[in-house]
């Protein structure tokens, strides 16, 4: 079964839909991601990046490197999970994003309602990072770091990155 979500704006709330999600992922997931098929093993590790923020092509180099797949929800995280959600979202395994606060919002919300939570989130910003969800251990806190590498601060204006675990 595929679902579409309508270009027009929704009549329902976003948290109406991210529920629905919750309920019918196992439907929902027959459709297969263009740009990357996400069908793996339990207890793999499956990455969602937003191609578009300025970490992205570092943490897509260093899961390619390790031989992980990676899904870019280009700012659409509904379609994502609507459109891939099961495979996703399976059990086993850790789940990683590096997405603006909108979809990491919208992520943390599905992923709460379904009983798996975000573990870990960091926000990468102008002046460096920061623990936005404190890590449940330190070995939590290590992988996302040492997935993201040494950051140095941008003094410039940009929009906050999250990357978080779960």
């Amino acid at each position: 079964m595929t679902v579409r979500l309508p270009a027009a704006r929704l009549p329902v709330a976003r948290r109406t839909v991210l529920k629905g999600v919750a309920v019918t992922g196992a439907l929902a997931g027959s459709t297969a991601l263009p740009a990357a098929s996400l069908a793996a093993p339990l207890g793999t590790v499956r990455f969602i990046v937003d191609a578009r923020l300025p970490e992205a092509a570092m943490l897509t180099a260093r899961a390619a490197l390790d031989g992980h797949r990676v899904a870019d929800p280009g700012g659409e995280m509904i379609a994502l999970l609507l459109g891939d959600g099961a495979r996703l979202l399976a059990a086993g395994g850790h789940l990683i994003g590096l997405t603006g606060y909108a979809d990491f919002a919208l992520a943390q919300d599905l992923l709460r309602s379904i009983g798996r939570p975000v573990r870990h989130a960091l926000a990468i910003e102008g002046a460096g990072v920061r623990s936005v969800i404190p890590a449940r251990s330190p070995r939590e806190a290590r992988a996302l770091a040492a997935l993201l590498g040494p950051s140095e601060p941008n003094t410039t204006n940009r929009a906050t990155s999250f990357a978080w675990l779960a």
